[in-house]
């Protein structure tokens, strides 16, 4: 696996928790994906020239249309799912007040 940056990850993981509680997400994305390997889009470059054109990738950025073909790798999948699983833990956490509790005398 090559280098990834860690706000890269972080992205990964916003967009598969949006997968995977958005149905219609889910749908669009599998359609887009479709649409990056029949037409072999494989930078940025390509993929805003071909936006321009093809009204179905308004709207989604190059991350989210590239998604599933970046966890096709099992192991990146998995690192995905670690960072998700860390971002709810600790994102539920902090806005939650924390109870002090007071011993009786």
């Amino acid at each position: 696996m090559n280098l990834i940056y860690l706000n890269d990850i972080r992205k990964d993981a916003e967009i598969f928790l949006k997968y995977i509680e958005n149905q219609q997400y889910m749908i669009d994305l599998t359609k887009i994906n479709d649409i990056i390997e029949v037409l072999e889009i494989d930078d940025i470059l390509s993929y805003c020239q071909y936006q321009l054109v093809l009204k179905q990738l308004a709207g989604y950025s190059y991350k989210e249309a590239t998604f599933l073909k970046r966890i096709e790798d099992i192991k990146y999948l998995e690192i995905i799912r670690k960072v998700l699983f860390f971002m709810c833990n600790t994102q539920s956490n902090c806005n939650k007040p924390k109870l002090i509790q007071f011993k009786k005398r």
